[in-house]
Protein backbone atom coordinates (compact mmCIF):
# COMPACT_ATOMS: atom_id res chain seq x y z
CA UNK A 1 0.00 0.00 0.00
CA UNK A 2 1.63 3.35 -1.13
CA UNK A 3 1.22 6.74 0.44
CA UNK A 4 -1.78 7.88 -2.26
CA UNK A 5 -3.37 4.81 -1.48
CA UNK A 6 -3.08 5.31 2.93
CA UNK A 7 -4.48 9.19 1.91
CA UNK A 8 -7.76 7.47 0.32
CA UNK A 9 -9.31 5.50 3.37
CA UNK A 10 -10.01 8.99 4.21
CA UNK A 11 -12.00 9.56 1.54
CA UNK A 12 -15.39 9.41 2.44
CA UNK A 13 -17.48 11.48 -0.36
CA UNK A 14 -17.54 11.11 -3.69
CA UNK A 15 -17.90 13.39 -7.00
CA UNK A 16 -18.61 13.40 -10.31
CA UNK A 17 -16.45 15.84 -12.94
CA UNK A 18 -17.37 17.32 -15.78
CA UNK A 19 -16.09 19.71 -18.13
CA UNK A 20 -17.19 22.05 -20.83
CA UNK A 21 -16.23 20.96 -24.48
CA UNK A 22 -16.00 22.95 -27.90
CA UNK A 23 -16.50 20.44 -30.93
CA UNK A 24 -16.80 21.88 -34.87
CA UNK A 25 -19.56 20.53 -37.31
CA UNK A 26 -17.67 19.44 -40.33
CA UNK A 27 -21.07 20.83 -42.41
CA UNK A 28 -21.70 23.93 -41.40
CA UNK A 29 -18.22 25.25 -39.23
CA UNK A 30 -20.20 26.14 -36.47
CA UNK A 31 -18.40 25.61 -33.31
CA UNK A 32 -20.75 23.47 -30.22
CA UNK A 33 -20.06 23.47 -26.59
CA UNK A 34 -21.60 21.03 -24.69
CA UNK A 35 -20.99 19.39 -20.80
CA UNK A 36 -19.51 16.19 -21.14
CA UNK A 37 -18.82 13.58 -18.05
CA UNK A 38 -15.19 13.73 -17.29
CA UNK A 39 -15.12 11.07 -13.82
CA UNK A 40 -18.34 9.74 -11.89
CA UNK A 41 -18.06 8.05 -8.70
CA UNK A 42 -14.47 9.76 -7.65
CA UNK A 43 -14.02 9.08 -4.31
CA UNK A 44 -12.72 12.28 -2.17
CA UNK A 45 -12.79 14.48 1.18
CA UNK A 46 -14.29 17.86 0.78
CA UNK A 47 -12.46 20.51 3.47
CA UNK A 48 -14.62 23.64 4.84
CA UNK A 49 -12.88 26.47 6.54
CA UNK A 50 -14.84 29.46 7.48
CA UNK A 51 -12.22 33.02 7.92
CA UNK A 52 -14.12 35.82 9.70
CA UNK A 53 -13.99 38.91 7.35
CA UNK A 54 -13.61 42.10 9.86
CA UNK A 55 -15.64 44.84 8.38
CA UNK A 56 -15.48 48.64 9.30
CA UNK A 57 -18.72 49.64 11.36
CA UNK A 58 -20.60 46.35 9.99
CA UNK A 59 -21.18 43.09 11.70
CA UNK A 60 -18.61 40.18 11.88
CA UNK A 61 -19.53 38.12 8.65
CA UNK A 62 -17.19 34.85 7.42
CA UNK A 63 -15.78 33.51 4.20
CA UNK A 64 -16.08 29.91 3.74
CA UNK A 65 -13.55 28.17 1.76
CA UNK A 66 -13.97 24.76 -0.08
CA UNK A 67 -10.66 22.38 -0.70
CA UNK A 68 -11.37 19.26 -2.20
CA UNK A 69 -8.85 16.28 -1.84
CA UNK A 70 -8.70 13.18 -4.13
CA UNK A 71 -6.03 10.80 -5.92
CA UNK A 72 -2.81 12.40 -7.88
CA UNK A 73 -4.39 10.98 -11.28
CA UNK A 74 -7.70 12.13 -11.11
CA UNK A 75 -8.60 14.29 -14.38
CA UNK A 76 -9.12 17.73 -12.85
CA UNK A 77 -8.94 21.12 -14.73
CA UNK A 78 -9.52 24.72 -14.08
CA UNK A 79 -13.32 25.56 -14.64
CA UNK A 80 -14.65 21.91 -14.33
CA UNK A 81 -17.68 21.18 -12.93
CA UNK A 82 -17.71 19.37 -9.71
CA UNK A 83 -20.96 17.64 -7.88
CA UNK A 84 -19.92 16.15 -4.35
CA UNK A 85 -22.07 13.76 -2.57
CA UNK A 86 -21.21 14.75 1.20
CA UNK A 87 -23.04 12.11 3.84
CA UNK A 88 -26.37 12.53 1.68
CA UNK A 89 -25.99 16.11 0.99
CA UNK A 90 -24.79 17.14 -3.05
CA UNK A 91 -23.28 20.83 -3.72
CA UNK A 92 -22.26 21.91 -6.63
CA UNK A 93 -18.64 23.68 -7.51
CA UNK A 94 -16.65 25.22 -10.26
CA UNK A 95 -12.85 23.77 -9.47
CA UNK A 96 -9.64 26.09 -9.75
CA UNK A 97 -6.42 25.14 -11.01
CA UNK A 98 -5.06 21.86 -9.44
CA UNK A 99 -2.31 21.59 -7.25
CA UNK A 100 -0.51 18.10 -7.71
CA UNK A 101 1.09 16.28 -4.85
CA UNK A 102 3.08 12.81 -5.37
CA UNK A 103 0.28 11.41 -3.15
CA UNK A 104 -2.85 13.38 -3.47
CA UNK A 105 -3.99 16.66 -5.67
CA UNK A 106 -5.89 19.63 -4.10
CA UNK A 107 -8.39 21.82 -5.66
CA UNK A 108 -9.78 25.46 -4.65
CA UNK A 109 -13.86 25.40 -5.19
CA UNK A 110 -16.28 27.94 -5.55
CA UNK A 111 -19.49 27.24 -4.44
CA UNK A 112 -22.13 27.00 -7.31
CA UNK A 113 -26.14 27.48 -7.69
CA UNK A 114 -27.33 24.22 -9.72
Amino acid sequence: MNEADILATLYTDTCDIERKVSSVNPDTGVTNKRIEKVETGLRCRIDEEQSPVLLENEMQSFYTTYTLFTYPNANIKKGDFITVNHFGDTYYFQASKPFRYYNHIEVTLELKER
